[in-house]
């Protein structure tokens, strides 16, 4: 730097405001100072050790221009995964961040096993995350006692709202009400809702049934019936999209693993002959249901008629003709709304912790009928 106020004829401070566009450098002064950077090879980042020590002398805030990412295992084999990051992607890549991007396992524990030490550097200007609270939560809380990343760093969430976090999510409750308003003018009236009670979003999905249900004059204590998926060791197996994700490509269910919910799925619908539809937690979920009932004989959507959510596994039979009618959630839109978000954030430190709920839409297909 000292080199190229040498040749520009101007002093140091002049350069270190040019190379920071401050606005107090006219812009002809500013023009010869990058054009004579450019031509000796100035390039900060080959420094990029001694200038965090200077910012941190003068007390000054460095930007890194980098965004750390905490997701699931094997998210970029899940579309619902993708589309979240190509969201993010949309709109860092063009501002000029990178991300450094962690996956997690379920049985992950930081206490046993630390995030990788770039999230500790004060490398990361700001973290996107996507996950439920017991996974996310113990992560979270050790990067905001360390001090390579802090208090002051924001967080994103996308999907699951977390304490103390901005949160871009989905109006889940609207997409369950229009589901079941679409279900009751088919005539259908006895509903089955496959449940998981530690499902983040169960509780709101619920409270849209059960409006459209009161709307209707249809109790919901009568009507609205509940298939816990933790009730069963083989239906347990359908909670994790990285394991659907084959078989919702698949016409009918796995051999093996599956016999117990071979049985209690058809059982049920034995048992309940007036339930007539189903509405499913996601895409992949509704899948598994309609192979298992296939395999015992029901048909979809003669039978049973049958709503997804999250519209990324649409095709329920193996050649495509069959397309799932779903409730779209827009997940690209919450990867570019989180990143907007966080962006603003790291760039305005006194911006506000806010939940964003984005809008779904019923997306209609082959796999609903008149009851």
């Amino acid at each position: 730097m000292k080199e190229i106020a040498r040749q520009c004829g101007v002093g140091f401070s002049t350069v270190q405001r040019a190379l920071s566009d401050d606005p107090r450098v006219n812009a002809a002064t500013r023009a010869h100072i990058l054009d004579v950077s450019r031509n000796l090879g100035y390039n900060p980042a080959h420094h990029e050790a001694a200038r965090r020590m200077a910012l941190q002398r003068q007390g000054r805030r460095l930007l890194n221009h980098v965004v750390g990412l905490l997701m699931p295992s094997s998210f970029e084999e899940v579309s619902y995964f993708a589309r979240l990051f190509q969201g993010l992607i949309n709109v860092l890549a063009p501002r000029g961040y990178a991300v450094v991007t962690f996956s997690y396992s379920t049985s992950w524990h930081p206490v046993d096993s630390p995030l990788p030490s770039v999230f500790y550097r004060g490398e990361i200007d700001g973290l996107a995350a996507v996950g439920v609270p017991d996974d996310l939560l113990p992560l979270l809380t050790q990067l905001r006692k360390d001090p390579g990343f802090g208090d002051q760093r924001p967080i994103v969430s996308m999907i699951n709202a977390l304490p103390g976090v901005s949160t871009v999510t989905t109006d889940d409750l609207s997409g369950a009400y229009q589901a079941t308003r679409h279900l009751l003018s088919l005539g259908h009236r006895h509903l089955l809702q496959l449940y998981q009670a530690d499902f983040d979003k169960m509780s709101e999905r619920l409270q849209g049934v059960r409006l459209a249900l009161q709307e209707a004059g249809l109790a919901p204590e009568r009507y609205l019936h509940l298939f816990d998926l933790n009730a069963s060791p083989a239906t347990q197996a359908w909670v994790d999209p990285a394991q659907l994700a084959h078989i919702s490509r698949a016409s009918t269910p796995p051999r093996s693993g599956n016999a117990d919910a071979a049985h209690t799925l058809p059982a049920f619908f034995q048992a309940n002959p007036n339930v007539t539809a189903i509405l499913a937690l996601n895409d992949a979920r509704a899948n598994q249901a309609w192979a298992i009932l296939h395999q015992a004989g029901w048909r979809v959507p003669d039978d049973i008629s049958l709503i997804g959510f999250d519209d990324v596994e649409t095709s329920v039979t193996l050649d495509g003709q069959l397309g799932l009618t779903t409730v779209r959630l827009p997940l690209v839109e919450i990867g570019r709304s989180a990143a907007t978000r966080l962006l603003t954030a790291i760039e305005s430190p006194e911006y506000p912790v806010e939940l964003v709920a984005l809008p779904t839409e019923l997306v209609i297909r082959q796999t609903t009928a008149p009851r």
